[in-house]
């Protein structure tokens, strides 16, 4: 069961650091857009 655990949640951490990825990738995108 633990093990299980810390598998989903190394699974999550995984997507959350992907998906905070490509929302600053997105976000310097129109910031730079929106300045340049």
């Amino acid at each position: 069961l633990v093990g299980g655990a810390s598998a989903v949640l190394a699974g999550l951490q995984v997507v959350g650091v992907c998906f905070a990825c490509c929302l600053s990738k997105s976000i310097l995108k129109d910031f730079h857009d929106f300045y340049y």
